[in-house]
């Protein structure tokens, strides 16, 4: 029998209920393309959580791994993905939800283009790939399940794949010649999680790698389960980041101003609004919400900007004071090394 050319690689450390929610929805997924499900323990001090994993692994329904310790979640996704060094992988958190064919669209946007390292789907919390809401942790709009708007996703984006400045991890399908060439998440400067997955994609730009979105494709993203302080862990994670990679903020941000998604949102919106008077207003106040947000966002990034401006300023203009200094220390060690040279002479 032909080996599955996708692993799907689920960390897990916390969470039964969610965990559940996802693995199941991972087997019910009725998908055309031959995959594994490898779900790694990460040591979980949830006896419940440990238990089912294991039920599901004797009943040969996922492929489970041990840490005999907790690793955290870089290091735990570096070994599911080290599983099978020949195939794709995609890496999902176990808060997420999938559904329908999700993972053919994903893997279609990665066949998409030349050099393509990664694919990450909309979710209503995945930052830059936000519904309705960018760098929102959005709820499902009302009367909706995932798999109705991960069908509504399908049909207003079909095969659109714009690019991302880098993947977001919650969901992200990643090419094994990327990882091959690029190596795999920084489990030394992430152990615990968070910033991982922009780390190796900044990594992966460096190298050519390109990545995108699937417009086409919805995955619900509970968020932080598995973590006790993610504020702090984020602020860590995003300041490693920054001095590893310094273009990483630019990047970013021309990104957020330009919002080259808005277009795939907004036809998802319309798609909406169509099926119902109450979702015709829920959309048009989430857009009005948006904007409010995404103003003062921008005018907030403007006032950060010409900070940085002025900051750059002040240091170039120490840099030339410094300089000229050097010049004049310069210019009085070989004045006073003539005068020595001259005293010995004589």
């Amino acid at each position: 029998m032909k080996r599955p050319s996708i692993d799907i690689v689920i960390p897990v450390y916390r969470g039964f209920a969610e965990t559940q929610a996802c693995v199941e929805s991972v087997l019910s997924a009725p998908v055309r393309a031959r995959h594994n499900l490898i779900v790694i323990n990460d040591a979980t001090p949830e006896r419940e959580l440990a238990e089912y994993l294991s039920r599901l692994a004797a009943a040969g329904e996922i492929q489970l791994l041990e840490n005999e310790r907790n690793r955290g979640f870089a290091a735990t996704a570096n070994r599911g993905m080290e599983r099978h060094p020949e195939n794709d992988v995609v890496l999902l958190n176990s808060d997420t939800v999938v559904a329908n064919d999700w993972l053919d669209r994903l893997i279609a946007a990665g066949e998409g283009g030349q050099k393509i390292g990664t694919v990450t789907p909309f979710s209503n919390n995945a930052s830059i790939c936000s519904y309705p809401m960018m760098l929102s942790a959005n709820a499902i709009p009302a009367g909706w399940t995932v798999a109705e708007l991960d069908r509504l996703f399908a049909a207003a984006n079909a095969g659109m794949n714009p690019e991302l400045p880098v993947g977001v991890g919650f969901c992200l399908f990643i090419k094994r010649q990327c990882l091959a060439e690029i190596g795999g998440f920084d489990s030394a400067n992430f152990a615990p999680g968070y910033g991982e997955e922009n780390e190796f994609c900044m990594r992966a730009r460096r190298h050519g790698w390109r990545h995108v979105l699937a417009g086409d494709t919805y995955v619900y993203h509970k968020g932080a389960v598995s973590f006790g302080d993610p504020e702090s862990l984020q602020r860590a994670a995003t300041q490693r980041l920054h001095e590893l990679h310094p273009d990483y903020t630019r990047l970013a941000g021309d990104f957020i101003l330009r919002d080259p998604l808005r277009r795939l949102r907004l036809a998802v919106d319309e798609q909406r609004a169509a099926v119902s008077h109450e979702d015709a207003l829920r959309v048009l106040g989430e857009r009005t919400i948006y904007e409010d947000t995404l103003q003062g966002e921008r005018m907030a990034a403007s006032r950060e900007a010409a900070k940085l401006d002025g900051a750059l300023e002040t240091c170039t203009g120490d840099l030339e004071r410094i300089a000229a200094e050097v010049r004049r220390s310069a210019e009085e060690s070989a004045l006073l090394q003539g005068q020595l040279q001259s005293v010995v002479a004589e």
